[in-house]
């Protein structure tokens, strides 16, 4: 999600701000898929070598590293223009309406994903209230992991808010303020 140079300040701004957080979103999602493979490794050779297998491996990749690689990487793939996407109608689309198309996608997601926002920071609060552990043989806290999906979630709010006002500014004064993403089968896309 770019802005073109006809983008209010405001926008600009907080596009740069949530780069940088998106960036270090990224870079813990990053270490987690690393720390997946290490233990992942270090489980296999455990297990073959000496017979005894990480009893808690599958417990912390499960629920923590995995969830959190998801959800910490969520927003800056939007950005990236890298969730699936049908755009065999835009195809032949004019920019206006590909704008029209994109604010009410947009406008959508942005509800759909308040209510997992605000569903999943209740739920990660009411787990860290209740002091909430995952039964077995290590007491994990649930409410770490229950954090990562607001904290992913919310994130995506942002940006979907930024890309609904973008294409509304877009579609209101006839100007590509916020760039459209690539068409599959184009070369940009590429």
């Amino acid at each position: 999600m770019r802005f073109g140079a006809t983008t209010p300040d405001f926008l600009g701004t907080a596009q740069r701000t949530l780069g940088r957080i998106d960036a270090a979103l990224s870079l813990v999602g990053a270490a987690m898929m690393i720390l997946i493979m290490a233990i992942v490794a270090a489980d296999v050779f455990s297990r073959y070598a000496f017979n005894a297998p990480f009893a808690w491996s599958y417990d912390l990749i499960s629920v923590y590293l995995m969830p959190g690689i998801f959800f910490f990487f969520l927003s800056d793939t939007f950005r990236e223009n890298g969730h699936v996407a049908v755009d065999i109608a835009q195809q032949r689309m004019p920019p206006l309406w590909r704008h029209a198309a994109l604010l009410v996608v947009c406008a959508c997601a942005l509800v759909v994903f308040a209510l997992v926002l605000w569903a999943s920071a209740a739920r990660a609060w009411h787990a860290f209230a209740a002091n909430e552990v995952l039964a077995g043989g290590i007491a994990w806290p649930i409410w770490i992991a229950a954090g990562f999906v607001p904290v992913g979630a919310g994130m995506l709010v942002v940006r979907l808010l930024l890309a609904t006002i973008g294409h509304a500014l877009s579609v209101l004064t006839r100007r590509t303020v916020i760039a459209l993403p690539p068409l599959s089968g184009q070369e940009e896309a590429l």
